[in-house]
């Protein structure tokens, strides 16, 4: 196992903005909230059968906020859309980023096409130093017949300048080693660790591609009364749900996370960032966060 940073033109910034969002450069709908901003891309264009990873920085406010909610804004044809920060600033604007993820990207939110925003718990948030490079990646896959023009972003929601907020973070599990034979079904991944910190867990990001069946997350004090917490029974590749939970994991917990996959192609299939590979990833929103860290192989 080790530990992780796990696992989206020039973009726009504005913490308050005018209302023509049928311009390039205008707000998107839902405008943000009052004490909030917005982070939107300009449009962009993928042609038939073109999949895309594309990132856009953006800047958090001069004083030191804590976002207590998060609110996506994506376009038809996006996969996946991630929120880091950053610890070695990228390139302002756009760039095209094939990659996942990089070490020097911190994650602070990820969802999907239909993911649901995220409420934080009432004094939870994920805090922001002052002036910090936000980058956004999305990952965008245009299976129809047409080229594709549109614009995606997220709404955040700040809490008052100086409160004093619990802060929120991600633990991930996930595996970078995945080997699905060509027509083989119900091949399992099964990452389990002991939690070393406690953790009230308030939201999972469950992670799989076009042939994922199910995706399930066992907590115990021990392997032997471990008991199923959260399963995503059967996947639904388009979804990419963000669910609300409440569990509490303790420092010494038995914790595994299980990915099954049918492949019923005539090919193997292997770990990759193509929506043609396969992936199994799944986070935990949690408080107290300390640092990030994670159950990866």
């Amino acid at each position: 196992m080790r530990r992780i940073g796990f696992v989206f033109a020039t973009a726009l910034l504005s913490l308050s903005c005018g209302d023509d969002s049928s311009s390039q450069n205008g707000p998107l709908q839902p405008l943000p909230p009052a004490d909030g901003q917005q982070l939107a891309t300009l449009p962009y264009t993928v042609n038939p059968g073109e999949e895309k990873y594309f990132c856009y920085t953006f800047h958090s406010p001069k004083d030191p906020r804590g976002i207590i909610a998060v609110q996506p804004i994506a376009g038809t044809i996006v996969h996946h859309m991630v929120l880091f920060h950053t610890l070695v600033p990228e390139k302002e604007g756009f760039s095209e980023c094939p990659v996942l993820i990089k070490q020097t990207w911190l994650p602070i939110w990820g969802g999907g096409r239909n993911t649901n925003g995220i409420h934080l718990p009432d004094g939870v948030a994920f805090n922001m130093d002052s002036d910090e490079q936000y980058l956004i990646q999305l990952h965008l896959l245009n299976a129809g017949s047409k080229p594709v023009t549109e614009r995606s972003g997220m709404n955040l929601t700040y809490a008052a300048v100086g409160a004093t907020l619990t802060p929120a973070g991600i633990h991930a599990f996930g595996s970078f080693n995945v080997d699905l034979p060509a027509g083989a079904m119900g091949v399992q991944k099964v990452i389990s660790c002991n939690a070393n910190k406690e953790m009230h867990v308030f939201a999972t990001f469950p992670h799989m591609h076009k042939l994922g069946k199910k995706l399930e997350f066992m907590h115990g004090t021990t392997q032997a009364d471990a008991t199923m917490q959260y399963a995503k029974d059967p996947w639904v590749f388009g979804d990419q749900p963000m669910d609300p939970v409440d569990f509490v994991i303790h420092s010494g917990d038995f914790t595994q996370a299980t990915c099954t996959w049918d492949n019923t192609t005539n090919a193997e299939v292997k770990y990759g960032e193509s929506s043609n590979d396969e992936m199994c990833f799944f986070l935990l929103f949690y408080y107290p966060y300390t640092q990030l860290g994670g159950c990866v192989q």
